[in-house]
């Protein structure tokens, strides 16, 4: 264990975690689009912001890692400035879809947009037009909504290991696409839940029913622990297993990935 400084309290976290994670050990919670417990540190969104002491710039929580006597600071003006910066250029070409994209209501943006953006926009003009991919039957894609964090991405060449997605471009130019047809992998519908926003959802619930009109009960311990899983009914008795939407920053709840 080291001794690190988090908005002035000295703290003692596990030596070799990054610093969301040393945060997260003590109830800070950051925001975050592109990490991911169980996939590789990519550093795409710049939103996980944070000061650390004689450093001259703001650096990514996910990437960096803990060390002794480190002074870490979560909410200066400094980096609340850098999150809305941020989440405002993520903002920038992500279409106003809500009222009919079906991730509204567990939308990790919608969230993170109120809590750590700006009610004001620098940006006008037309919104960039992505082309569609085809995933998978069981995962929709919208790809004007994709906020390029990655995920599916390292999903797909870390876990599934069949290197279909990658990322091509530059800056604005940045798209993800498919290098080759999607096979039906049991763990690819995974992308789905991975999405942060509403770029890939699951096919079969398609305009079915939000995320406020579904019933979640807790499954049965796992090894006398409390079980991350939740199963889940919605209005059409359509009965599923997924994450708690309240757990979705929980590192125990994002560890596992359910096959099909």
């Amino acid at each position: 264990m080291i001794t690190v400084i988090i908005n002035g309290t000295e703290y003692k976290v596990p030596a070799g975690i990054s610093i969301y994670n040393a945060c997260y050990l003590v109830g800070i919670l950051l925001p975050r689009f592109c990490y991911f417990e169980a996939l590789a540190i990519a550093g795409n969104c710049r939103t996980c912001y944070v000061e650390v002491k004689n450093m001259p710039k703001l650096i990514v929580a996910c990437a960096i890692t803990v060390a002794e006597k480190m002074s870490i600071i979560t909410d200066s003006d400094f980096v609340k400035e850098g999150r809305a910066n941020s989440i405002e250029l993520i903002l920038k070409n992500h279409p106003l879809d809500c009222p009919i994209c079906d991730q509204a209501g567990e939308c990790d943006l919608q969230e993170q947009s109120i809590i750590y953006g700006t009610d004001r926009s620098n940006f006008f003009g037309k919104k960039r037009v992505n082309h569609q991919i085809i995933l998978n039957s069981n995962v929709k894609t919208q790809m004007n909504r994709c906020i390029t964090c990655g995920r599916c991405v390292r999903f797909i060449n870390t876990i599934v290991e069949t290197g279909d997605l990658n990322i091509f471009g530059r800056g604005e130019d940045t798209i993800i696409a498919e290098i080759k047809g999607m096979t039906n992998h049991p763990l690819i519908h995974n992308v789905a839940e991975l999405c942060p926003v509403g770029a890939l959802t699951n096919a079969t619930k398609t305009y079915n029913n939000r995320a406020w009109q579904r019933e979640y009960y807790s499954l049965l311990p796992i090894n006398q622990q409390e079980n991350p899983l939740k199963l889940v009914i919605d209005q059409s008795m359509d009965i599923s297993i997924t994450a708690d939407a309240t757990q979705r920053n929980n590192i125990k709840t994002n560890m596992p990935f359910i096959s099909n």
